[in-house]
């Protein structure tokens, strides 16, 4: 068979560590696949599987015989969001190839609590337009089970769970990462946590960071490690103190996320229950399982399947006090914590076994190929076209509307509005998250992956103490204040014992001018803002050498602070996909918006004259 896998995102997004995996096997099992995605972005480099060819959408439509000069047999769709709808709409009418969507989400939550800016952008679903898309398609896979309930009826539909690539030895070539080279003091626990932010989700990290925090009121100290990009708005609404436990570690690495979660003490995915927990399943959850680490995670999702005490502590509310309560068990208990880690690893390996979920994959697409296609799928034209088509053959035959011909009659007059009301619109962005960074000696390979991070926006005034103990005498300090160029302010940064008592300061105060050494900046004026650091060149470096000594075993904290202003990028500002013409829906819109009209009067005209009263009253027609 001929596969190719439409992504919705990036390479670096958590979708394509369930992609990336199945494309990979079934290439192992003879088939010949391939990625499509939005566009060969620069996060590229974090791709796992080079035996994979990757393509742009565009690439693919310019020539979809990308099999040995054939198109593919199964399109595998995943997710029904906008951005791969457009580019299926105009990809369906070059192949005949079979189509299956995949969900790893109740895609309608996810809509529900997205940003306007997503929407525009394409990166959700709209739903009047996925739901004629999904009868579309040949067939289904989702994550869950009771995905299953979002989709239309009589096509085959596959519970496809995610494949688990790698194992304990799958990182053995990277050197190991330990709380030491982290500058992380060895009486904390830690709990890691790789994954992003968004608004469906910010009210569950908002619980595991308050979850940290308590423990650490509670008297065990506890750091969590997030990898994954910032959230800056979330972190604003925290109460203060908060966000001195969290470790921010940036986008990471695949192996590197392995790494991470092997140094966590415990892991967790937090999660109330709710619309949006309840149909998904974490993408980290896998790798907690299968690498064999003590979980405590929502009772949602997989939660549903796991037993409470065998292979993970469940959470049945998912607060903040219940996250610490239960982290604290597995932190307190060591013979739990082993216990729930072996059982825990048997349960990833069977549910997460890569090769055995691919048979079962490979025997699915299998099934799609010999099923007969719904009408909607063999009809001509782009998704309205086809929808138009089959309206019309229809009321060519039957004297009252059915069902499923008032659905498309619903699905045609709500695009019919929408593309009256559709005008570009101008969107406010508060620019990018600036990475406040600080390097620190350490071995030559751990430099760049433990050092400390922080992320803000220009214009606030920042004082962050972070828990830090240095992994060996510190000779010199880097400090890159953002990465793009602009004027910095550095009023202090300083070392400071478990009693927050200064040991080093450094200061806007005159300094010996041997300390401070610079790299892409010059010193200004000192003010009330501290020493003026300006930049024209992105990465901006401050080196701080010739220290004095420090009994850096003392060291267990260091506070820096902070202010910047007029950050300039041409990158600064994200570039919105706004579209106000979905692609290929018609070159010339009087002439469909003519046949859209007589297709509703025909409907119209084969209703009860009752119906039709009602309807005029409406203002429907």
């Amino acid at each position: 068979m001929k596969i190719l896998f439409t992504h919705y995102g990036s390479f670096s997004s958590n979708s394509m560590n369930h992609i990336g995996p199945f494309a990979a096997e079934m290439r192992n099992l003879g088939h010949k696949t391939a990625i499509a995605l939005p566009e060969l972005d620069p996060s590229y480099q974090y791709y796992r599987f080079p035996q994979v060819p990757t393509f742009s959408f565009e690439d693919i439509l310019a020539n979809p015989n990308r099999f040995e000069q054939e198109p593919p047999d199964i399109i595998h769709v995943w997710t029904p969001r906008e951005v791969v709808r457009h580019f299926c709409e105009e990809l369906w009418q070059l192949v005949s190839s079979r189509m299956i969507i995949h969900l790893e989400d109740d895609e309608w939550a996810v809509h529900q609590y997205a940003h306007p800016a997503e929407k525009e952008a394409l990166t959700t679903i709209d739903p009047d337009h996925a739901q004629v898309f999904l009868e579309i398609a040949d067939g289904y896979t989702v994550i869950m089970e009771s995905l299953k309930d979002r989709l239309p009826p009589s096509k085959p539909v596959h519970c496809l769970h995610p494949g688990f690539e790698g194992s304990k030895n799958g990182t053995k070539n990277i050197a190991p990462i330990s709380k030491k080279a982290l500058g992380i003091p060895k009486d904390y626990k830690v709990i890691t946590y790789p994954g992003g932010a968004s608004k469906a989700n910010s009210s569950d990290l908002t619980d595991l960071y308050n979850a940290v925090a308590i423990l650490n009121q509670q008297g065990t100290p506890c750091i969590l490690l997030k990898t994954g990009f910032p959230d800056l708005q979330l972190r604003k609404k925290m109460k203060s103190g908060v966000e001195t436990w969290i470790r921010d570690l940036g986008f990471v690495s695949r192996d590197l996320v392995w790494q991470f979660i092997e140094l966590a003490d415990v892991v967790v995915q937090p999660g109330r229950i709710n619309e949006y927990n309840q149909h998904r399943l974490p993408s980290k959850l896998p790798d907690y399982l299968c690498m064999g680490k003590p979980l405590v995670t929502t009772s949602a999702n997989l939660g549903n399947y796991l037993e409470d005490g065998e292979n993970a502590l469940l959470l049945k509310t998912s607060t903040p006090e219940e996250i610490a309560a239960r982290c604290q068990e597995l932190f307190s208990n060591k013979d739990l914590a082993k216990h729930i880690s072996e059982l825990g690893m048997e349960f990833g390996e069977k549910w997460f076994n890569i090769t055995q979920n691919t048979l079962e994959l490979e025997s699915f697409y299998e099934s799609v190929l010999t099923h007969q296609r719904h009408m909607l799928s063999q009809a001509p034209g782009n998704q309205l076209e086809k929808v138009i088509h089959v309206l019309e053959d229809e009321l060519q035959v039957i004297s009252k509307p059915s069902v499923t011909t008032l659905r498309y009659r619903k699905y045609i007059e709500s695009f019919k509005r929408k593309k009256a009301n559709s005008q570009k619109k101008d969107h406010l962005d508060s620019g990018r998250p600036i990475e406040f960074q600080i390097y620190f000696p350490n071995e030559p390979a751990q430099m760049e992956n433990c050092s400390l991070r922080k992320w803000y926006h220009a214009g606030s005034q920042e004082d962050w103490t972070i828990p830090f103990t240095p992994p060996q005498d510190l000779e010199w300090m880097r400090i890159d204040p953002g990465q793009f160029p602009g004027t910095y302010y550095l009023k202090k940064w300083a070392l400071l014992n478990e009693d927050h008592q200064t040991l080093f300061e450094w200061n806007e105060a005159p300094n010996d001018p041997q300390q401070l050494q610079l790299t892409g900046a010059t010193l200004g004026p000192v003010s009330e803002k501290g020493q003026e650091i300006s930049s024209l060149t992105h990465d901006p470096q401050l080196l701080f050498a010739n220290l004095p000594k420090i009994d850096t075993s003392k060291v267990c904290w260091i506070n820096i602070q902070f202010y910047a202003t007029e950050i300039e990028s041409s990158i600064i500002r994200s570039r919105l996909k706004v579209r106000t013409n979905n692609l290929k829906e018609t070159s010339d819109w009087m002439r469909t918006q003519n046949t859209i009209d007589s297709v509703l009067r025909k409907i119209q005209r084969r209703r009860s004259p009752v119906v039709r009263f009602l309807d005029s009253i409406r203002g429907k027609i």
